[in-house]
């Protein structure tokens, strides 16, 4: 995202405590007497532990041309030594500075940290961990965060936290009131921020899935990727578009180019595994599936991904582990509808009008997506109940029905005028 405005991380540098935020530096609790430019020095070096930091490298003189004979940040070096403790800084000769090899550095949370930066750490810690408890706690505090005045990043992450408590996986609230709250939070983001990327990709978004109005969804993208050519929701949101599209090499290399920009986001990096599997490169997205959880697990929604392209790859006993693995860290309408066609796939209808009733009857849940019960229709072989379903799916403004053409499950029904109907409705073009 552009325009962010995430604190600077502080440090424990050896000795030193670095405080981002009141821009000081500490040594047994006493003041170090630095300038602003020591001190913004010290925090580079700070933050590449250990790194070599080129001359031309430092801010502010990164942007400047080389007019000078002695670099500037030399005297600034000169100046810290004699500051600091002995031995702190070391000298790449010829090339820069680095700390001394043995000073250790630890990237610590300032105590001086303001209430609405400890406020939105805790939305996206909450908004990472993505079950339906935690997605309600990150839109309360990503609301108190916006209470505290204008911030670029807690406006998009409120949006896109709108927007999936609206999603078909979580039914958390209607999609009509959903997107539209998703809507007014950009709309004021980009009162304060003209030029900020992130909010015109989201927007994107919901013309997409909610107005299917593909032609409005591609100019806000591409007005996204003019302002910011590496924001990570722009590079996401593309990737859903190009690949429901059947786009998949493009749509794949947004994907990656996404998880690779937001690494930190498990919703992001799992996005790749199931991109691949909706492109049917099953090795790939199995590959990726497992790494994600290893880096990511337990990580409910990408254990439910992780059963999609089990069944992608044609192993429904896999893919049943996984849904449940899925379901026993966080209950969620998706889940339930994807255990649900891997039951019925398998013949084991008992457990597949199981997980229907869990559906139906799921308190935490406003409403029951329709998708989700034609999940478990098309499991059955139920043609009609599936079509009745993707109907009432396609009037409830269903986010997933962008993928219609590429999810393997709607198979059974893919021939079905109802089916084609739907398809053309939602802008999709016909395979």
């Amino acid at each position: 995202m552009t325009l962010s405005n995430d604190p600077q991380p502080s440090f424990r540098v050896g000795p030193l405590f670095l405080d981002a935020h009141l821009r000081e530096a500490r040594m047994g609790g006493v003041i170090v007497e630095l300038t602003g430019v020591e001190f913004e020095v010290l925090l580079q070096l700070a933050a590449r532990k250990g790194g070599v930091i080129l001359r031309e490298e430092f801010t502010p003189w990164n942007r400047a041309p080389a007019k000078w004979n002695r670099h500037p940040v030399d005297d600034v070096i000169k100046e810290l030594r004699r500051k600091l403790p002995r031995k702190f800084i070391a000298t790449a000769r010829g090339r820069g500075y680095h700390l001394a090899s043995g000073v250790p550095v630890t990237e610590v949370d300032g105590p001086s940290v303001s209430q609405a930066e400890r406020l939105k750490a805790i939305a996206l810690d909450r908004m990472n961990v993505f079950t339906l408890p935690a997605l309600r706690t990150a839109v309360q505090r990503y609301e108190e965060v916006l209470r505290h005045g204008p911030d670029a990043d807690a406006y998009a992450c409120l949006a896109i936290n709108y927007i999936n408590q609206g999603h078909s996986g979580f039914c958390l609230d209607f999609p009509q009131r959903s997107v539209q709250r998703a809507r007014a939070v950009l709309q004021e983001a980009l009162v304060h921020y003209p030029k900020f990327s992130s909010a015109y990709a989201i927007y994107g978004l919901t013309r997409a899935t909610y107005d299917r109005d593909w032609t409005g969804a591609e100019k806000d993208l591409a007005r996204a990727f003019e302002l910011n050519a590496d924001d990570e929701y722009a590079h996401l949101i593309q990737a859903h578009f190009d690949i429901a599209r059947g786009r998949f090499d493009d749509g794949i290399a947004h994907a990656r180019r996404a998880a690779d920009l937001d690494w930190r986001s498990p919703m992001t990096v799992f996005t790749l595994p199931w991109m691949l599997g909706f492109a049917k490169r099953t090795e790939e997205a199995l590959a990726e599936s497992e790494r994600a959880l290893i880096d990511f697990g337990p990580f409910a929604v990408g254990h439910m991904m992780s059963g999609y392209v089990w069944e992608v790859a044609g192993d429904e006993s896999t893919a049943i582990k996984e849904f449940k693995r899925s379901l026993e860290i966080a209950e969620s309408p998706g889940a339930y509808g994807s255990l649900g066609y891997a039951y019925g796939k398998q013949g084991d209808t008992k457990s597949a009008l199981a997980c229907l009733n869990k559906l139906r009857n799921l308190k935490s849940a406003v409403y029951v997506s329709a998708w989700n019960e034609a999940l478990v229709f098309l499991g059955l072989g139920k043609k009609e109940e599936a079509l009745q379903c993707l109907e009432r799916a396609f009037d409830q403004r269903c986010d997933w029905l962008i993928h219609l053409n590429v999810d393997i499950r709607w198979d059974l029904v893919r021939e079905e005028p109802r089916f084609r109907q739907v398809v053309a409705r939602m802008g999709l073009p016909r395979n």
